[in-house]
C-alpha cells in the first residue's frame, strides 16, 4: 500500500465519472477527485478531536479551584494527577494529529465514534483528577479505547504504508498500551480498598512517570516515521 501523498493524483487532474451518471457537467468540481479528498479526511478528524480535546481541557479547569484548595490543605498528592492529566491529553491530540499524515487513516463512522468513546474517557479523566481511583480507571478505559483503534488500524490495512518489519514493530505497541492499563486498573482497585495520602501519592508519582514516558515514546515513534517517510 502506497503513502497517500505519493500515490493519489494531483488535485487539479480531473477524473471524471460521466456527466450521464450524476447530472451534472463532466467539469465540475464535485466530480474532481483527488489528494484533496485525503487532505479533506484528515482535517475532518484532527478537527473533531480538537474540539474533544478542548472539551476535556475545559473540564480540567473547572477542577483547577478545588486542585487549589486541596494542596493548601495539604493534600498536594492531587496535584500530580492533575499534571499527568495534562501529559495525557497534550499525548491524545499528538497521536490524533500524527495519525492521518503517516497512515491511511479514512473518515468513516466507526472511527467518529472511537473519537468521541475516547474524548469522552478524557473529559471523566479530566473530572477525576481529585478522585485518585476514579482517575485510575478513567485512565484504564482511555488506554482500552485507544487499544481498539489501534486494532482497527490492523484490520483496515492503514499501517500498509510502512514496510513489513517496521509495522510488526508498531503492533508491540499493543503490548505496551496492555500494559499501561493494567496498571491503572491494578491501581484504582488498591487505592479503593486502600486509600491514604501515602498510596495517593506513590500511584500519583507512577502516573506521571507513565504518562510523560507514554509522551516520550510516541515523540521517538513520530521521528522515525518521519526519517522512514520523508516527512519534512
Amino acid at each position: 500500500m502506497e503513502n497517500p501523498s505519493q500515490s493519489e493524483p494531483d488535485s487539479g487532474h480531473e477524473t471524471s465519472t460521466g456527466a450521464g451518471s450524476t447530472g451534472q457537467p463532466a467539469s465540475s468540481p464535485w466530480l474532481i477527485r483527488g489528494v484533496e479528498d485525503v487532505y479533506y479526511q484528515r482535517e475532518a478528524q484532527l478537527g473533531l478531536w480538537t474540539i474533544l480535546g478542548g472539551i476535556a481541557v475545559g473540564a480540567l479547569v473547572t477542577q483547577m479551584q478545588s486542585v487549589a484548595a486541596q494542596v493548601q490543605a495539604g493534600r498536594w498528592s492531587v496535584a500530580l494527577y492533575f499534571l499527568a492529566t495534562v501529559l495525557i491529553i497534550a499525548n491524545a491530540w499528538v497521536q490524533t494529529a500524527w495519525g492521518p499524515l503517516v497512515i491511511r487513516w479514512r473518515l468513516c463512522v466507526a472511527m467518529a465514534l472511537l473519537h468521541i468513546s475516547g474524548g469522552l474517557a478524557t473529559c471523566v479523566l479530566s473530572l477525576q483528577v481529585t478522585n485518585p481511583p476514579g482517575w485510575m480507571f478513567a485512565v484504564g478505559l482511555l488506554v482500552l479505547i485507544t487499544q481498539i483503534i489501534q486494532l482497527y488500524h490492523t484490520r483496515s490495512g492503514a499501517w500498509g504504508v510502512f514496510d513489513p518489519a517496521y509495522t510488526a514493530r508498531l503492533k508491540s505497541v499493543l503490548w505496551t498500551q496492555g500494559t499501561f492499563m493494567g496498571i491503572a486498573l491494578t491501581a484504582g482497585l488498591l487505592l479503593l480498598h486502600y486509600p491514604g495520602p501515602l498510596h495517593e501519592t506513590v500511584w500519583g508519582v507512577v502516573a506521571v512517570l507513565l504518562a510523560g514516558l507514554a509522551l516520550w515514546l510516541q515523540d521517538r515513534g513520530m521521528k522515525a516515521e518521519r526519517a522512514a517517510l520523508g516527512i519534512p
